[in-house]
């Protein structure tokens, strides 16, 4: 049998969960998604420090970033770019395909523009990309037409990606990791995309006396969005 001051302490306990339950920080509804890799084909590279980076600072700008985003197998980045807002991938790349892990088999696995093999991104329907805000294709020719492969800016773009970014020619490692940093500190400062990219590459230019490739640049899109959250 429950006594007045039972049914109290019971009522009490209660508005305090419930209290704890209003305050309890939510998970943000704005995702992202940062790809790194640690590989030797075709040449050594090891992107996994700096798409961490631009996870914590995807994470700073009030994006909720995956956790498993390192050495993943192409499929499971072609999924998550359906889904995403803001879509990083740091790698080797070719016209046409982005270079993902490898598979079961030990095979290395790919994203491609277009063509006959899967996954590619002429698959998806026409607006099937509209919640993506930003793509970067932080790789090699990563914005150059293959004949039969496409193009990855404009296959991102026709599916409704807002603003995707891609490079036409071989781009230094070195420089690469520099200006992915300094791009995401300037987005997390509030910057739109077109002047961010711009003080990073000038960042990098001073630092190195050289652009890597970097000023052989796409982009596709609308670069005066300004997608820091906060």
């Amino acid at each position: 049998m429950k006594t007045k001051y039972g049914m109290r302490a019971l009522g009490l306990l209660l508005v305090v969960a419930l209290a704890g339950a209003i305050f309890v920080p939510g998970v943000s509804a704005y995702q992202a998604d940062s790809y790194g890799f640690d590989t030797d084909e075709p040449s050594p590279l090891d992107t996994r420090p700096t798409a961490n980076y631009v996870k914590n600072k995807l994470s700073s700008m009030g994006y909720s970033p995956s956790d498993r985003h390192y050495d993943e197998r192409a499929i499971d980045g072609y999924n998550e770019l359906e889904d995403t807002d803001v879509f990083f991938f740091s790698g080797h790349s070719s016209p046409g395909r982005l270079q993902f892990g490898e598979n079961a088999g030990g095979r290395l696995t790919f994203i491609f523009a277009d063509g006959t093999l899967l996954p590619r991104i002429s698959e998806m329907s026409q607006s099937q990309l509209s919640n993506l805000k930003l793509a970067v294709y932080l790789g090699c020719y990563s914005a150059t037409t293959d004949h039969n492969l496409g193009n990855l800016v404009e296959e991102t773009s026709d599916k409704g990606a807002d603003c995707v970014i891609g490079f036409e020619q071989t781009v230094n490692s070195i420089a690469a990791d520099y200006w992915a940093r300094e791009f995401f500190d300037a987005l997390d400062d509030g910057q739109n995309i077109g002047n961010a990219f711009d003080i990073a590459w000038w960042a990098e230019y001073l630092e190195y006396g050289d652009d890597g490739g970097l000023s052989h640049k796409t982009i596709e899109g609308d670069d005066n969005q300004v997608i820091d959250l906060y």
